[in-house]
């Protein structure tokens, strides 16, 4: 019996499609499919029930699922117990983040935890907000980054960084001449705005309505997909935009961008690492997000952010 055929088969059940699976798994369809039939010859029982348009387990495959999670989480169970034998941090983590978190202030922080922890093998993975939640409930990685909270029971949400959003303009914008601005101003404004989906679109829109500002009001003329492309659009003066200002230091540096400052505005904002609930949460796990609250490591992460130049 292989074990990862049977975390195939979760993953079969989990999509209720062979090419879905396949692609989570990052294997080819005709593999899954082999190692489908290696469990059924093994089982002497057919396991899912084919339709024209879908596939569904059939009773032998429901009594495998159940057991397939039970072998899996045991020998997690033990992986767990073992390692807490042996003081010393090793083995693989993976972490999902969205923008902020992935491109600006992650890579500090994984950069010091892998001098300190030499034996624990650190991967990403970038997504939206959304999909990263995903990665983390589907158990893709085991530590997710965002900028917002989730409401999910299954999860498990650690503040772990403080982040500010600004208002940035073309040094050519009028705002940008300007000493300060009021909030009804941003009325009379051209935005560019990130797309659904994405944690610093949901902080905005937040920040704004606590402070009486209905995003509905505001002329939005482009919703894009980045950071980096937000910045491009404004840098070239086609509107202004709300950004982290740790995405900024250096064009604001070299006098590429203005920041807005807004009277009355605050654009605090905290960042999230997000597991799942358990009673077995890996050693890496929360040696990594102990780690990343160290006040040590964010005052060398905030040293690192503001003297990018």
């Amino acid at each position: 019996m292989n074990l990862e055929f049977l975390k195939t088969f979760i993953k079969i059940a989990q999509f209720g499609n062979l090419t879905k699976a396949a692609e989570e798994l990052g294997f080819s369809q005709p593999a899954v499919t082999k190692q489908l039939k290696a469990l059924e010859q093994e089982f002497g029982a057919e396991l899912l029930e084919r339709s024209r348009h879908k596939i569904q387990l059939s009773e032998a495959g429901l009594i495998l699922e159940m057991y397939a999670h039970q072998i899996i989480n045991l020998i997690d169970k033990a992986k767990y117990d073992i390692s807490k034998l042996n003081e010393t941090v090793s083995g693989k983590l993976s972490i999902a983040a969205s923008t902020i978190p992935g491109h600006y202030i992650l890579p500090c922080i994984a950069g010091e935890f892998s001098k300190e922890f030499s034996q624990v093998r650190l991967s990403f993975e970038s997504g939206d907000t959304g999909e990263v939640i995903k990665r983390v409930l589907e158990k893709s990685v085991q530590i997710g980054a965002i900028g917002a909270c989730p409401n999910f029971p299954q999860l498990i949400c650690r503040r772990f960084f403080t982040d500010q959003l600004i208002l940035i303009a073309s040094p050519r914008h009028k705002w940008a001449k300007a000493k300060q601005i009021s909030l009804n101003e941003l009325r009379r404004g051209t935005f560019i705005w990130r797309e659904k989906g994405s944690g610093t679109r949901q902080s905005i829109e937040k920040i704004l309505a606590s402070q009486g500002i209905d995003v509905g009001q505001l002329n939005i003329s482009m919703e894009l997909g980045s950071t980096e492309s937000v910045i491009t659009a404004v840098e070239a003066g086609y509107g202004v935009s709300f950004v982290s200002k740790w995405s900024v230091q250096k064009e604001i540096q070299l006098g590429r961008l203005k920041e807005v400052e807004i009277i009355g505005f605050n654009g605090n904002r905290d960042l999230y690492l997000i597991y799942l609930k358990s009673d077995l949460v890996p050693k890496t796990v929360e040696t990594f997000i102990n780690f990343a609250n160290s006040t040590t490591v964010k005052e060398k992460l905030i040293k690192t952010l503001t003297n990018k130049i």
